[in-house]
């Protein structure tokens, strides 16, 4: 659903903003005039390179996890077009394969978007029947969010802060799913299904 929503938003727009050169050429070959097409980058980077992250030992306060061990950051949000039922299927996947790894896992709440909820109740019943591997922090906020990408061994899940903001951290990320389809993906992803 986003694509769609994206593509009519360029085309009630007067000035685009694009983060990358390939996405400036996307939007000039949908019609729109170059001289309204500026490419800036990736502003979440520059927040980055603003923010005082949390250390490891205020990060560990905040969320409760011990970071001195091998963690994983999971954030999974609904791929809005897939069948209703679908989120709840893949996300049981995805934590029974981590199920299955020495990693323990930090998990964030998915979106808002159609879906979520069965996303979070899945979550929520993991996290309860095997606390000694599995952590839901409803909402970590920014700072800490970026704070854990900096700490954990691996970003796990369909979410931009994968595609986007990983490689600033030198995180590795199993991209799962085609959530973030058509988007530049750094050598640090691997894309699966």
């Amino acid at each position: 659903m986003d694509e769609p929503i994206r593509h009519a938003l360029t085309k009630m727009a007067s000035l685009h903003f694009p983060s990358q050169e390939v996405y400036a050429r996307r939007i000039i070959q949908m019609g729109e005039d170059p001289e309204r097409v500026h490419v800036v980058g990736a502003l979440s980077l520059d927040a980055i390179k603003q923010m005082t992250l949390m250390d490891q030992e205020e990060l560990a306060a905040f969320v409760g996890v011990d970071f001195r061990k091998k963690v994983a950051l999971l954030t999974y949000h609904p791929v809005t077009l897939d069948a209703y039922d679908a989120a709840a299927r893949q996300i049981r996947e995805i934590l029974s394969a981590l199920a299955e790894t020495d990693l323990f896992t930090l998990v964030t709440m998915p979106n808002a978007d159609t879906g979520g909820i069965k996303i979070y109740e899945v979550i929520r019943r993991y996290c309860r029947n095997t606390p000694q591997q599995f952590k839901l922090v409803k909402n970590l906020g920014q700072r800490a969010y970026w704070s854990a990408m900096r700490v954990a061994r691996v970003l796990v899940g369909n979410s931009s802060s994968g595609i986007v903001e990983s490689a600033s951290f030198k995180l590795p990320v199993v991209n799962i799913g085609d959530r973030q389809g058509g988007r530049m993906k750094p050598r640090n992803v691997i894309a699966c299904d």
